[in-house]
């Protein structure tokens, strides 16, 4: 669907709305316009248009009036009768600046003189109360504007241009005309529709349908269009759409195929798509015997291949190579082609005709074969439609060969690759011409227009820092992105293309030039193509005085082409993603010895595209090898997903760039490192003095710490001597089973936490968390992090020291035991909440969840261990051996005797 109205001028093409347009470059077409007769009337209107005012009073809509025109009326007017139809339009419009008045004061109205009559009713202009009639003044000149001329279509159809003069800011042009004729092509079987709302306001609307009741028609109305007011009036039924005060609905040019946000009415006499299907059946209806010319083609295509399959294919490439695209359709034409004979000697077609070829041929050589019609801007959309053949505008084959079928397209350039490799067309359905079609069945599927590339790329930098570095890349093409490629190398000099792809990958690594010309290998067979660059990166060292060291940036710019953001998150309209893409590309990165890297994957995924790296690190080879994966995963993102999107995007945006450096140390060369651009906690370089230092002060005093508590020995909390030796539970049994076995494991994940902290603690990480200039720098981000550092390693020994008295049954376990919950509760509470603070990451219901229920197990833990009659007579040992006159403190090592004293 072509996008809805910039400005009404400008918008009303859509679906059978042949508007006032505004004309660019007028004076050079009437320059060249040869004189003809008047292909055009002046009259009243007819007698049947209802008569419909402008509301000239109208105050402008604040905020959504654009480029300087207020729309005051848009009336349509439509009778069907017996054997024609006519169309009346009456349009009003107020020029609101001098830029509106480009667009009011010159009128474009489009025709087809070979089945149209034009007649011209009325041109007004309102000053104020004065109304001044133009029609009789105005010059009115017809001009064969050929609207598809750059696509190699020339249709017949004139433009009326009427140029007004002495038209003033906040005049009010008013004007009406109908179009009498329908295209006899289509048997005098009518369809068509009306537009209810658009981009920019309108005062009022109406649309009005005389309709014979002798005849069926078909409705479908979209976006929750209005209900028509239906009348009976003679041998019609009048259906009648009066909208007022119609408001802007904004709509997005990069939304996807097919989209449409307006609310409209479409009505038609074809109830189905069979019906459609039985009405272009005669139009592609073969003789009973192929013409001399297409059977000798049919007999050289037979000679030449045995196989159906190479058959098919030599088929399509003689029609695609030897028939070169034209369409003459005029008239009829638009919609019938013309008979493969004619074409065959022609050598040129539109689309129709070259499908009627093709399917000539191969019905010649034993192939079923039939046309089929398609949509190319609505694709799978069209299925909304009310069935009509203006749902269509381009044919092409279906061919069938045992169980398989074939949709080709004869109107593409040579293709390439063998019947399972050939790049079939895919436009979602297609309605088949043929006797047994019911409906828009699917086609072959997104996977026909896939993007598949694959690049591989070396860069050599172990000249040393400081020095150039060598840059090759290959990159390999496969189906629909091979044609591409082809087409590409086919239109275009090589020298032209050689400075697209320089200038392309100068934007990622800085100056470069080309060492030796691009070289391309197609094999056709495969249906791939390769194409191989040869570069030297003359800058890809640069040194950063701020992190005093010697950085190169390694941007892998395929990739980073499908993680661009968004121009705008905010919209009405989804937004269009190229689908489906599949991409890879490996970058070897040659380094000079002594550099350490950790290797690492990261794996992004949002509902519309998977990104995957991989850094893989060959100490030997001294190579690190960045594995980046992009599909796609959907062709649209809606206008609400679309910040989660944008923000997935920047991520992967991240994580896709390297850097590799070279630490400055008193003039002298620091150990080599390198990272990757990810956000901190994903570097892998070594640790910046501060964190380390902190952490080992800290973690020499929590040992500190750890070795008094060890030392600490409290009395057991036990009855008098004689309930010690009593009958009860003692000993790890019970419920203590439960933390002899997670006490160990939790000492395991307080290490693993630790670890976690190491990489943000990085050279690499510290550098970004406080440098301003950074996308990771927060001013509390850093303090956080220490802070997170001092707490995690105290927990880590806390726990640890907790773990040894359990074990060793100390008298101290209990209380150490409930202070470590409580202690850890405290510790993540505080992460909690200082993290949003900090410009961390905020704490999810879900954290907080996990850390309620962490509360609730702390607390019944500790009423456990302050009550429990088993831990009362379990954890009894002291540290140091009691005195003579007390009482004995150690658990003997069996029960007494019965009845000892």
């Amino acid at each position: 669907m072509e996008k809805r109205m910039r400005a009404l001028a400008v918008g009303l093409v859509r679906r059978g709305w042949r508007s006032v347009l505004l004309a660019a470059g007028l004076a050079t077409l009437a320059q060249g316009a040869a004189a003809e007769a008047p292909m055009h009337a002046v009259g009243p209107a007819p007698a049947w248009v209802a008569p419909v005012w402008p509301e000239v009073t109208a105050k402008a809509p604040a905020g959504q009036v654009s480029e300087g025109v207020q729309y005051l009326l848009l009336d349509e007017q439509l009778r069907v009768d017996a054997q024609d139809k006519t169309r009346f339009r009456h349009l009003a419009s107020r020029a609101l600046n001098e830029r509106g008045l480009e667009s009011v004061a010159n009128i474009e109205i489009r025709f087809d003189p070979s089945y149209q009559k034009l007649t011209l009713h009325s041109i007004n202009l309102r000053r104020g109360a004065q109304v001044i009639a133009k029609l009789p003044t105005a010059q009115v000149k017809v001009l064969q504007r050929e609207a598809g001329l750059e696509s190699l279509i020339f249709d017949g159809s004139r433009t009326a241009h009427v140029f007004l003069d002495d038209v003033r800011v906040g005049d009010v042009v008013e004007y009406a005309y109908s179009v009498r004729g329908s295209n006899p092509v289509f048997g005098n079987r009518q369809f068509g529709g009306f537009e209810l709302q658009y981009s920019v306001p309108v005062a009022r609307i109406h649309a009005r349908l005389w309709w014979p009741t002798s005849r069926p028609v078909h409705w479908k109305r979209q976006n929750e269009a209005p209900e028509p007011r239906a009348t009976a009036s003679g041998e019609h039924t009048l259906y009648t759409w009066d909208e007022h005060d119609v408001p802007a609905r904004p709509s997005e040019s990069d939304a996807p195929p097919g989209y449409d946000p307006y609310p409209s009415v479409q009505w038609s006499e074809f109830g189905d798509w069979r019906a459609v299907s039985a009405w272009a059946l005669p139009l592609y209806q073969l003789p009973a015997r192929p013409g001399p010319k297409v059977q000798a083609a049919i007999s050289q295509l037979a000679s030449a291949e045995a196989a159906p399959e190479a058959r098919l294919l030599a088929a399509l490439n003689y029609v695609q190579s030897q028939v070169r695209y034209l369409g003459i359709e005029v008239g009829p034409g638009s919609h019938a082609p013309n008979p493969p004979e004619t074409v065959l000697e022609r050598r040129y077609g539109d689309c129709k005709d070259k499908t009627l070829l093709t399917v000539a041929l191969l019905r010649g050589l034993g192939i079923a074969a039939d046309p089929a019609l398609v949509s190319t801007p609505s694709r799978e959309a069209i299925e909304l439609d009310q069935p009509s053949p203006g749902s269509f505008n381009h044919v092409l084959v279906r061919a069938r060969l045992g169980d398989r079928l074939y949709w080709l397209d004869p109107t593409r350039a040579p293709q390439k690759g063998d019947i399972a490799r050939v790049v079939q067309a895919d436009y979602g359905l297609a309605l088949v011409v043929a006797a047994d079609s019911t409906g828009l069945v699917p086609m072959a599927g997104p996977q026909a227009r896939a993007v598949q590339r694959e690049i591989h790329a070396t860069l050599d930098a172990r000249a040393g820092v400081g020095q150039p570095a060598s840059y090759v890349v290959t990159t390999t093409t496969r189906g629909a992105s091979a044609d591409s490629m082809r087409a590409s190398l086919d239109d275009r000099s090589r020298d032209d293309l050689q400075k697209q792809y320089l200038n392309f990958y100068t934007s990622s690594f800085g100056a470069m030039e080309v060492t030796a010309p691009f070289t391309v290998f197609d094999d056709a067979q495969a249906n791939e193509v390769s194409v191989k660059e040869r570069y030297l990166l003359k800058e890809f060292w640069q040194h950063s005085d701020s992190n005093q060291r010697h950085e190169g940036n390694i941007d892998v710019p395929d990739i980073s082409e499908f993680l661009r953001q968004p121009s705008k998150l905010v919209r009405s309209s989804p937004l269009a993603r190229t689908h489906p893409v599949d991409l890879v590309q490996v970058t070897e990165v040659k380094l000079p010895e002594g550099w350490t890297i950790e290797p690492q994957t990261t794996r992004i995924e949002d509902a519309a595209f998977r990104y995957e790296r991989r850094e893989q690190w060959d100490a030997k080879a001294s190579t690190l090898t960045l594995t980046d994966h992009y599909q796609s995963l959907a062709d649209r993102v809606e206008p609400q997903r679309l910040a989660a999107y944008a923000a997935k995007l920047e991520e992967a945006r991240k994580v896709s760039g390297y850097v590799v450096y070279q630490m400055d140390e008193h003039g002298k060369s620091a150990p080599r490192a390198a990272s990757s651009k990810a956000p901190p906690g994903s570097m892998g370089s070594g640790p910046h003095w501060l964190p380390a230092v902190l952490g080992t002060l800290a973690l020499v005093a929590w040992v500190a710490l750890a070795r008094r508590l060890y030392r600490w020995d409290p009395p057991a909390r036990v009855a008098p001597a004689e309930d010690l030796f009593a009958p009860g539970p003692r000993g790890i049994g019970g419920w203590l089973l439960l933390p002899a076995l997670s006490l160990p494991l939790g000492f395991v994940r307080m290490a693993n936490d630790v670890r976690a902290l190491l990489p943000g603690c990085s050279v690499e990480a510290w550098a970004g968390l406080t440098d301003p200039a950074s996308d990771a720098y927060r001013p509390l981000l850093a303090a956080l992090i220490l802070f997170e550092v001092v707490f995690n390693i105290g927990l880590l020994v806390a726990s640890g020291m907790t773990t040894l008295l359990f074990f060793r049954k100390r008298a101290s376990l209990p209380r150490a035991f409930m202070c470590f919950l409580i202690g850890t509760a405290v510790v993540i509470l505080a992460d909690n909440i200082l993290s949003p603070l900090a410009g961390g990451a905020d704490t999810t219901p879900r954290e907080w969840g996990a850390y309620a229920a962490l509360v609730v197990h702390s607390l019944l833990w500790c009423a456990y261990f302050a009550r429990s009659e088993r831990v009362r007579r379990t954890f009894v040992r002291r540290h140091a051996r009691a005195p003579a006159t007390g009482p004995a403190q150690e658990e003997p090592a069996s029960p007494p005797l019965a009845g000892a004293t």
